[in-house]
């Protein structure tokens, strides 16, 4: 009987200790896939907004005559300095209406991205220039389909590299899902380079890749680092229905608290598609999500 009762006991403990083992690998794979999920969702909308204002760059303080690319009916550009002779640059706010309470609740623009709200912007020369840098700064903004508006709040500097490549920054960047979350940051540096497309005004059937390094913060203050793969970098398609998103790209994400990796496929089918669908790769585990 006493040994039967060990045998028990014995069994008994290692379910629990099983149970706990499980539960603490459960929570940190919750863990590792909220970040994957965090930092798609704070990069997508960071570029969405970052190429209408590469769109209006262009211009180097002109008015356009129609629609450009990106920019379609619904949109005003006003410019407090527009002219490149006075020597201290270009200065403009980009307005897409009001945040609407039902959708659609933004404008939509020619990539089929909705935006709403406000982005200030300041340029110090031609942004055909090498060095030429500018700043943005976002009032109130948002990006994102008809009916889920993700606002971005607070500061990027760009400078231009080469013709086809220019350079990002960005700190503590704030992100917030459908105006109904805590908000979340982003940090980092990153070049944009352009790949195909012509260099006419208007980024439209242009295709570009992006490359950086930098760190993020959940709503729930878990922390992490991430880094695009160098040679498998993030990809823009900008066409209408995929510029929402990335259709290629692999990052490599580690949380803060454990070190522990995962890494993040934007292209989970190899195919290149406009689905928002993404891969969290966690060791030998697949997860597949819709970024939001």
């Amino acid at each position: 009987m006493k040994r039967l009762k060990s045998i028990v006991l014995s069994i008994v403990a290692c379910l629990i200790s099983f149970s706990l083992v499980t539960c603490e690998q459960l929570t940190k794979t919750t863990e590792n896939i909220a970040s994957a999920e965090g930092y798609s969702l704070s990069s997508t909308s960071l570029f969405t907004a970052i190429n209408c204002i590469e769109e209006i760059n262009q211009l180097d303080g002109k008015m356009p005559t129609g629609d450009i690319g990106i920019f379609k009916e619904g949109y005003t550009i006003n410019y407090s300095d527009s002219s490149l002779s006075d020597g201290d640059g270009i200065e403009y706010i980009l307005y897409f209406g009001p945040l609407k309470s039902s959708a659609p609740k933004g404008t939509i623009g020619g990539d089929g991205v909705y935006r709403a709200g406000k982005i200030v912007v300041s340029i110090t020369g031609a942004w055909s220039e090498i060095n030429t840098s500018f700043l943005a700064i976002f009032s109130d903004f948002h990006t994102g389909d008809r009916s889920t508006m993700n606002e971005v709040k607070g500061k990027i500097g760009g400078t231009r590299k080469t013709s086809k490549s220019w350079q990002i920054t960005f700190d503590k960047l704030l992100v917030q899902l459908n105006s109904t979350d805590a908000m979340q940051e982003i940090t980092g540096n990153c070049e944009i380079v352009t790949t195909a497309g012509n260099q006419t005004i208007g980024l439209l059937d242009n295709s570009q890749d992006v490359f950086g390094n930098g760190s993020g913060v959940l709503p729930s203050g878990e922390s992490y680092s991430w880094t695009i793969d160098p040679n498998i970098p993030l990809k823009q398609q900008m066409e209408f229905g995929c510029a929402q998103t990335f259709v290629k790209g692999l990052v490599k994400i580690t949380n803060s608290a454990d070190n522990s990796e995962l890494q993040l496929d934007f292209d989970p089918y190899e195919n290149e598609a406009c689905d928002r669908v993404a891969k969290a790769l966690i060791g030998r585990r697949e997860f597949i999500f819709t970024i939001k």
